[in-house]
């Protein structure tokens, strides 16, 4: 707002899809832009830090996961609809079971890098009826105070990022494969068009934006 700069009204981007800047404006502005993204753009757009936490004290959660297809005929593939379902073991700890689990089907419909008609169009045409599904394993980690977002001077220049891995344990990781091969199979999943098998896949950090940690603002996690 430029009558008064501490009061969001709006933002502006770059539509990666689109090839285009967009613009919106909104009573409420929600920054969700991930983990690392979201610290950047607080820091960068001067919003209130009052207790000096934004970009301090994220964490590396280990994302393993898996893209799969659906055959047409599959009792649970449709062309239509979608579901999405967050699981987790009833004795999870810390230390066992550390790891949240995601299973979507229909995933071209949900994930947000189809939301253009285009691109959905061009991957739908490329699979036929076949049906898009993920697993996802979301690790558990701490938080650490040593891990920090930094703002490096021109807003177009990357970050710096400071974040010391928390690796699942053996026995997570082999109850993840496990559990994954268990659902393959029930599924009958088949591997998407140009991947050569079902094995799970680690992914970097921010790989998988929306499910790699918290942006903390105050003493608590928000």
């Amino acid at each position: 707002d430029p009558a008064n700069p501490g009061r969001v009204t709006g933002v502006t981007g770059w539509d990666l899809l689109g090839r285009r800047q967009r613009s919106f404006s909104a009573d409420t502005v929600v920054l969700a832009a991930g983990t690392i993204e979201s610290a950047k753009i607080s820091l960068q757009s001067g919003l209130a830090d009052p207790n000096g936490k934004v970009g301090k004290g994220i964490t590396d959660h280990t994302i393993r996961y898996r893209h799969f297809t659906l055959p047409p005929g599959a009792a649970q593939a449709s062309t239509t609809d979608s579901a999405k379902v967050l699981l987790q073991h009833p004795g999870a700890t810390p230390d066992q079971h550390a790891f949240d689990i995601v299973v979507e089907l229909g995933a071209d419909f949900n994930q947000g890098r189809y939301i253009d008609a285009g691109d959905l169009a061009h991957q739908r045409a490329s699979r036929g009826d076949w049906m898009l599904g993920e697993i996802v394993f979301m690790n558990y980690a701490p938080l650490n105070e040593a891990n920090q977002v930094l703002v490096t001077g021109d807003p177009a220049n990357p970050v710096e990022v400071t974040c010391h891995p928390a690796p699942p344990s053996g026995a997570d990781l082999a109850e993840q494969d496990a559990i994954a091969a268990a659902v393959f199979g029930a599924f009958g999943a088949q591997p998407v068009l140009g991947e050569g098998g079902l094995w799970l896949q680690t992914a970097d950090l921010g790989g998988v934006a929306h499910e790699v940690g918290a942006l903390r603002l105050a003493d608590h996690l928000v």
